[in-house]
C-alpha cells in the first residue's frame, strides 16, 4: 500500500459483508489502511447504505 499511498490518501471503498467472520476481517483492514496511508475503507451490510457513504 506505501507504493500507492499518494494515490489513495483520502479516497473512499465501501465494503458490503454479510457474513460475520468478514465484517471482522474487514473492520480490521478498515483500520490498518486508514492508519497506514490514508486510505477510507468503512464496512457496511447494504449496497444502498455504501453507495449513500460514498457519495457524500
Amino acid at each position: 500500500m506505501r507504493a500507492i499511498e499518494d494515490v489513495v490518501r483520502g479516497k473512499k471503498q465501501a465494503l458490503i459483508v454479510d457474513e460475520p467472520y468478514s465484517v471482522a476481517a474487514s473492520m480490521l483492514f478498515e483500520t490498518e489502511v486508514y492508519l497506514k496511508v490514508g486510505f477510507k475503507v468503512k464496512v457496511f451490510s447494504t449496497e444502498k447504505s455504501a453507495l449513500k457513504w460514498l457519495l457524500s
